[in-house]
Order: structure tokens, then C-alpha cells, then sequence
């Protein structure tokens, strides 16, 4: 597979003429997505576990056992609490991967990645290789400071290369019985869906502006995840003030998504391609901050972690799926690449109806029901997140 490069004039820049292709396989990238999204399915996974362990969270439960507080007032308290950890968490994400694109700068201009196309390849290669040696570094501290957190017990007759399978059959075989969570699954895959193909479209279309110099395309993501890393913030600050739920704040957030594909559905040209990286960058990592605490809220807690891993599955699947869709209605436009657009405007439109309708009180009991009837079971083994129940 080859990317697309402009060809070079004669003591020209990149960009500078006509299309051409020079051979950059984008293949060796592939191992390093699968696992940075494996990182950040069960890196966001722990939250939930980290929001109760904090001695605020737990004081409110021993108050809401004993009566001391309402039960709805502890649902609400943790609730925020999830949302902070979340959102300082990609917060500080941003402004890490802010400074590693600064970094990025220097090194492209140090390697001239925009006098030729040989430089710019050679420039991308490089930025890999130092991209992945500060993942290295930054997350070996994890595995060696980090205290142990028992979770479940093997259940009988398993073990730990059959625990995955039966755990997985299980959370199928009830699915249909936490209703609102199915309805939150469906909703979540048809606007990942959404979310992917948008984020992919757009950032082919951009690619298309900037001749995929590498350069260009930098400092583009240093304007997205500035963007990003205060939308976050700004956006926690006002969840917090107003204690806004979750379910509230997703749903803003997903009202702004689709308002970028009817957007960039009208035209895209560069005087629209920094608004249209505002949107990308601004809505997308709030999207998956929000829609991760919102998985924590529709899922029984013991679990936690094997719903976690199913969304993001179901989202991995509809990635590709909707990509599919996109380039047959590209082809069938002729080439337009804006058409993708409109189909994912009225998708949107859909999975938005299907997130209004979810209940999350309604879950709460539903994923107590669970946890109890898998405990009969022995499917799971008990877990101490069960000893406290909140039920609405």
C-alpha cells in the first residue's frame, strides 16, 4: 500500500506540484495502534476502580450505608468522581502530547523534512521511532511502581487461558438482560462508527491540503490537541460547577459531532481546515473520555473490566465498517469525498435518539440483578466492589 506524495520541482518543496506516489507502507504502524488501543481500553478500565478507592468516594459510601446520605446523592458524588479522574487524566494526556510534538518540530527541522520527499519519509520514520521510545519510557514506570489491586477469583473449573471464553459467553448470555446497557452498546457502536469514519475522512481531506507533509501535519496536531487538552479541561470545570451527569455532558458532546459532519459535509477547502481540526480534535477525545465513564455507569462494577474490553471490541468493529460504507459512496460520487458525510449525519442522528433513551437508574438495578444471578451461578466470583450495591 502506497500514500500519496506530491512530486518536487526543481529547488521546490514538497506540495509544490503535481500528485504523484512514492512508496511509504504504512503497515508497521499497525502493531503500534493495536497496542496503544489495548493500552487505553484497559488504562481507562481502572478508573471506575480508582474513583472508589479514593477516601472521599468511600466516606460517602459509609455514609450512604448507614443512612447518613441519600443513595442517589453517593450515585451522583461517585459519578463526578469517575469524571475528574477521566478528564484530568486526558488532560494531562494532552498537554504530554504537546510536548512531545514541540520536540517533533525541532526534529523535523533539524532532518529538512520539507526540502524533498526523501527527507519527508526519512523525517516520518524517525518521528516513529521517537514516538514509540517516549511510550517506552513513560509507561515502564507503571509496571514498576504500581500497587497490586487484587481483582476477581478464578471461578471453578477454569483457568486463566478459559477464563476469557467464559467470561465472554457469560456477558453475551445476559446482555439482552441489562437492557440499558445493550441499548448503551448499540448507541456506542453506531456512533464510534460515526466518530472513526469522520475522524478518517476528514483526515484524508486535510492530507489532500497539506501534500502529507509531514511538517504541516504537526503543527496541525499541535493546534487539535491544544484544542483538545482545554475542551477537557473547560469541560470538566463546567461539569463540575453545575454537576452536570454524564449522560448530559456525552450528549452535548455528541450534538457538536454530528454538527461537524453536517459541516464539513458543505465543502471542504483550507479556509474551513482549521475549523474542521477544532471539531476533530475538540470533540473526539472528550467523546471517548465521556463515553468510557459512561460504560463504568451502565456496567456492574465487578465486571468492570470485561465490559470494558467488549465496547471496545464493538468499536473496533464498527470502525471498519463504516470506512467501507464511506469509500462505496465516494466511488459512487465519482470521487467526492464530502458525500461520506451526509450518511454519517443522519447515523449520528440515530445513535443520538438511541442515547436519549438510555436509563442509567434503570441500569443500576439491572446490573445488581446481574451480579447476583451470575453469583448463583459461580460464573464470577465475588469481588468486594459488590459489597456495595447502589440501586435506584
Amino acid at each position: 500500500m502506497c500514500i500519496p506524495y506530491k512530486k518536487i520541482r526543481p529547488n521546490g518543496k514538497l506540495g509544490d506540484s503535481i500528485s504523484s506516489k512514492h512508496s511509504l507502507p504504512p503497515n508497521h504502524l499497525r502493531p503500534q495502534e493495536r497496542g496503544l488501543q489495548g493500552a487505553l481500553t484497559f488504562w481507562t478500565a481502572a478508573f471506575p476502580g480508582l474513583a472508589r478507592d479514593l477516601p472521599e468516594v468511600q466516606q460517602s459510601a459509609d455514609e450512604a450505608a448507614n443512612g447518613a446520605k441519600p443513595v442517589e446523592t453517593h450515585a451522583e458524588f461517585e459519578s463526578l468522581s469517575r469524571n475528574r479522574i477521566s478528564n484530568v487524566s486526558f488532560a494531562v494526556c494532552s498537554a504530554g502530547e504537546i510536548l512531545v510534538l514541540v520536540i517533533m518540530v525541532g526534529i523535523l527541522k533539524g532532518l529538512h523534512s520539507d526540502a524533498s520527499t526523501a527527507n519527508n519519509t526519512k523525517a516520518f520514520s524517525v518521528l516513529i521511532a521517537f514516538s514509540g521510545g517516549v511510550w517506552l519510557i513513560c509507561a515502564l514506570p507503571w509496571f514498576i511502581f504500581e500497587k497490586r489491586r487484587p481483582g476477581l477469583k478464578l471461578p471453578p473449573k477454569t483457568s486463566l487461558l478459559t477464563i476469557g471464553f467464559k467470561q465472554t459467553y457469560v456477558a453475551l448470555r445476559e446482555c439482552m438482560r441489562l437492557k440499558q446497557t445493550f441499548l448503551y452498546l448499540v448507541f456506542y457502536f453506531l456512533m464510534g462508527d460515526v466518530l472513526n469514519t469522520t475522524v478518517t475522512v476528514i483526515a484524508t481531506l486535510q492530507n489532500s491540503v497539506v501534500a502529507y507533509s509531514t511538517l504541516q501535519l504537526t503543527y496541525l496536531l499541535i493546534v487539535g490537541i491544544v484544542t483538545q487538552g482545554l475542551g477537557i479541561y473547560i469541560f470538566w470545570l463546567v461539569q463540575k460547577k453545575f454537576r452536570i451527569s454524564t449522560k448530559a455532558m456525552l450528549s452535548f458532546n455528541v450534538f457538536w459531532i454530528i454538527i461537524l459532519t453536517l459541516w464539513v459535509s458543505l465543502a471542504f477547502t483550507p479556509i474551513n481546515l482549521a475549523s474542521s481540526m477544532y471539531g476533530r480534535y475538540g470533540f473526539t477525545r472528550r467523546f471517548t473520555a465521556l463515553c468510557q465513564t459512561m460504560i463504568s455507569e451502565v456496567s456492574p462494577m465487578s465486571q468492570m473490566f470485561l465490559f470494558f474490553a467488549l465496547f471496545s471490541t464493538i468499536g473496533k468493529t464498527s470502525a471498519f465498517i463504516g470506512r467501507f460504507v464511506s469509500s462505496a459512496i465516494i466511488t459512487d460520487a465519482g470521487g467526492n469525498n464530502n458525500m461520506p458525510f451526509a450518511f454519517l449525519f443522519g447515523l449520528g442522528v440515530l445513535s443520538t435518539v438511541l442515547l436519549y433513551m438510555v436509563d442509567v437508574k434503570k441500569s443500576r438495578v439491572e446490573c445488581e440483578v446481574f451480579v447476583t444471578a451470575e453469583a448463583k451461578r459461580d460464573a464470577f466470583s465475588d469481588s468486594r466492589w459488590d459489597k456495595i450495591v447502589v440501586s435506584g
